[in-house]
């Protein structure tokens, strides 16, 4: 995710690193790079200190859909690859 804009730039509240943030664990069936969405390190707190349904309602997201979105571009650009664990 790096590169990208945080995804909520929108609300100038941006602060920080700008990282991936995994939309699901992959305890819970996330994958990696398809499961991600950029976030700066005020809005990662924020999820986590809202909890992973509140955040998306507050900020009127489907974090889903945003992270699909991301890896089309990602992809498209020929920036996807495989992470090793």
């Amino acid at each position: 995710m790096e590169g990208w804009p945080c995804l909520l730039l929108n609300t100038r509240e941006c602060s920080g690193v700008i990282k991936g943030e995994h939309i699901k664990t992959v305890g819970a069936g996330g994958r990696d790079r398809e499961n991600e969405v950029p976030l700066c390190t005020h809005h990662r707190n924020r999820r986590h200190d809202m909890g992973i349904k509140t955040f998306p309602r507050h900020y009127k997201l489907d974090l889903e859909v945003a992270a699909l979105w991301y890896w089309r571009l990602y992809k498209d650009r020929g920036l996807a690859r495989s992470r090793k664990p």
